[in-house]
């Protein structure tokens, strides 16, 4: 079993940002952390996922599966054409 975590920590980019009084509304601000345990198997349907559609991280991934999720069934040519995105 592997788990997936996504931190958000702030990197030395964007510390360096606000340092630099860059305005704070410019950069998204994520404060909630989501984990999740997945098999070897679904692993490696994710790698193969992200390699075919250029994402550099699981979290990305995430993001834009969210983003399937949370749109209306009517945009897009629906849900159901949204997910062959990623088959």
């Amino acid at each position: 079993m592997r788990t997936i975590s996504v931190n958000p920590k702030k990197t030395p980019k964007e510390t360096g940002a606000m340092e630099l009084g860059m305005k704070q509304s410019n950069r998204r601000v994520k404060s909630h952390i989501i984990s999740l345990r997945v098999s070897n198997e679904e692993w490696n349907s994710l790698r193969q996922i992200m390699q075919g559609q250029q994402f550099k991280r699981v979290s990305d991934l995430m993001r834009e599966a969210f983003k399937m999720v949370l749109t209306p069934p009517s945009s897009f040519g629906g849900a159901e054409g949204n997910r062959d995105r990623f088959i």
